[in-house]
């Protein structure tokens, strides 16, 4: 299954309408971050060209991800959790475990996200929404080869790193830093980015179903200035909240 961490006949079930249900997810996902000043956009085609393009088993994945991910930030953003705490919220729901010395190197700015074995992200917490204007809908459904530019060089060291950590599952401590850059997303942020460190996610039962990474990234420049980006937002991101609005008062 391409998508390990969350397995369909349990999380989601039977899905009638699946474009309606993963715009609901998405929107609702984005109304929580917009909680926490974090300006990001559900989708940018109402067809949802890249969700609509999975199959079936991807698609019932891929919302119960996102529904997912609601559920740990809900909690997150009204009590005000620090980054540990969020990232062992989220273990604790996918009945998951880490070691404990890579739980104590994260800190509040840290970028941390959960990758399983086929390098699919099914976790990020709330600072890696900061620093890239993809939507909703393309994190979750692109592999993140497509999302984000490295140099070849790049891309072979972390590969090595998760073949290490598959090999020899101890967490790793590094500094590994490279240029990053959108590829496709509307602001084409660069970043300068830097892996701290990385370990073996490990199920109840001991298996090794993943990876965990702890990152520092800054947004160093991009193709729009804020004004464009401005006008972006203003474009696909408020009218959404608007009529939420209005839905509220009805």
């Amino acid at each position: 299954m391409r998508y390990s961490f969350f397995d369909p006949q349990r999380d989601s079930g039977q899905v009638s309408d699946f474009l309606v249900e993963f715009k609901e997810a998405a929107e609702s996902l984005v109304a929580l971050l917009r909680k926490s000043n974090i300006k990001i956009v559900p989708y940018f085609s109402d067809s949802l060209p890249y969700f609509s393009s999975l199959s079936r088993e991807e698609k019932e994945s891929i919302l119960s991800k996102i529904n997912f991910l609601v559920k740990v930030y809900s909690s997150s953003i009204s009590q005000i959790y620090s980054n540990q705490a969020l990232v062992w919220r989220a273990l604790k729901k996918l009945k998951m475990q880490i070691p404990n010395e890579i739980m104590g190197s994260i800190d509040d700015d840290d970028i941390v996200e959960i990758y399983d074995t086929q390098f699919i992200q099914q976790f990020c917490n709330l600072r890696f929404f900061e620093i890239c204007s993809y939507s909703i809908e393309q994190l979750t459904c692109l592999p993140w080869t497509q999302l984000w530019e490295r140099r070849p060089k790049d891309i072979e060291d972390l590969f090595e790193i998760a073949a290490v950590l598959s090999e020899e599952q101890k967490p790793i401590f590094l500094s590994n830093r490279h240029k990053v850059k959108e590829m496709s997303s509307p602001f084409q942020y660069e970043i300068d980015y830097e892996l701290k460190a990385a370990a073996p996610v490990k199920n109840i039962q001991g298996d090794l179903v993943g990876f965990i990474v702890v990152e520092g990234s800054e947004v160093t420049g991009g193709a729009l200035t804020a004004e464009e980006e401005e006008a972006y937002l203003k474009r696909y991101l408020y009218p959404l909240e608007m009529g939420a609005n209005i839905r509220s008062l009805n």
